[in-house]
């Protein structure tokens, strides 16, 4: 036997596994954001060829350049704060258009992994049908929302907080113990407030378009009409899902069937008819509303704007998620996911949670 030879074969062999390349990441975030270290990207720096890039709201940075700064990546990590908020349609913002799948660069990603825990934002039907995969962070903020959630319940149930100063707003605050809870969305959110309410003693009616053991599900005009907190905890869908949208689906026909109901909507502004809230303030169908600002396409069109005569409406800072503990699970998860992706087990995908 040609020992040489031996000694030829597995030289060469060493050379090709040398030359084996870890699978290419690219991570884009706001500058500071999640407070990454070295330390927290040791184990994504051990599976694949990792480049960072960060960027400040003042780089000018656009879907289109983020496309092309993908070529040639394995995997997007994007946090997307230093994107600059889209308007694809007059009722629906985005942070990613349809448009970002259709780039060749984007189309060869095996995952576009978001620091969310939800891809509303993200346009992730357009993703599914140019068959990118999306990953999300779910559960991440679930219990900072909630108690955000009743928070607000209590704003405006005992009336500490809001302007409600003139005689006509003076009703007697209200107790929790015995009220009746609608929730809109029994997703984790959903649940997690429903846990936290059981302790004041509510009762609860659910809607959702899933089935879940022990729970019985009411009909939203039902629900509207026997609650006297209504929380909303759903993801927006504009459309593109199925020819269905919920923009606007609280609108009037179930405005019209509370009466002096607390409503809190966490979840998007502009599933509620802003409109049809202001006339149901007015009559008396709702005592007290919250909400985070829509990011309108002009002043008038904000929410805030809309609602500024009303004492009894509560436009918030969009941070109820954000705690130390909701940072640190969404910089976990977030980075896990793709060391997961890497070592072929996608886990966190979109749809499938």
């Amino acid at each position: 036997m040609n020992n040489n030879w031996i000694h030829s074969v597995s030289a060469s062999y060493l050379t090709e596994v040398v030359k084996i390349k870890k699978p290419r990441v690219l991570l884009t975030a706001l500058e500071g954001q999640w407070d990454l270290k070295e330390k927290d990207l040791t184990e994504l720096k051990k599976v694949s060829d990792l480049t960072v890039r960060f960027f400040t709201k003042k780089d000018r940075m656009t879907e289109k350049k983020l496309a092309e700064m993908c070529d040639g990546y394995n995997h997007l990590m994007l946090n997307a704060d230093f994107l600059p908020m889209q308007f694809y349609s007059k009722t629906n913002t985005c942070k990613i258009s349809p448009e970002f799948y259709q780039y060749d660069s984007v189309k060869q990603l095996d995952a576009f992994n978001i620091d969310y825990t939800d891809a509303d934002l993200f346009s992730p039907v357009s993703a599914v049908k140019n068959k990118i995969i999306i990953q999300t962070c779910p559960n991440a903020t679930t219990r900072s929302v909630a108690e955000s959630v009743v928070a607000e319940i209590l704003i405006h149930a005992k009336k500490r907080v809001l302007d409600y100063t003139k005689e006509e707003y003076s009703k007697p605050v209200k107790n929790l113990s015995k009220s009746t809870v609608g929730i809109v969305g029994f997703g984790n959110i959903g649940r997690t407030c429903y846990s936290i309410l059981s302790g004041f003693g509510c009762k609860f009616l659910v809607n959702d378009v899933r089935s879940f053991p022990g729970v019985t599900n009411t009909p939203l005009e039902e629900l509207f009409k026997k609650s006297n907190i209504i929380i909303i905890q759903i993801p927006s869908i504009d459309g593109r899902r199925n020819n269905h949208s919920n923009v606007g689906m609280v609108d009037e026909t179930l405005l019209n069937k509370c009466s002096d109901a607390i409503i809190i909507n966490l979840a998007t502004d502009y599933i509620v008819n802003r409109k049809h809230m202001c006339r149901a303030i007015q009559n008396g169908n709702v005592s007290g509303y919250s909400t985070e600002d829509l990011h309108a396409e002009s002043a008038t069109e904000s929410t805030k704007k809309i609602f500024e005569n009303f004492p009894q409406v509560h436009v918030c800072k969009s941070n109820a998620f954000d705690t130390q503990e909701s940072r640190d699970a969404v910089k976990k998860i977030w980075i896990n996911n793709t060391v997961s992706g890497v070592q072929g087990n996608l886990i966190n995908v979109w749809g499938t949670v």
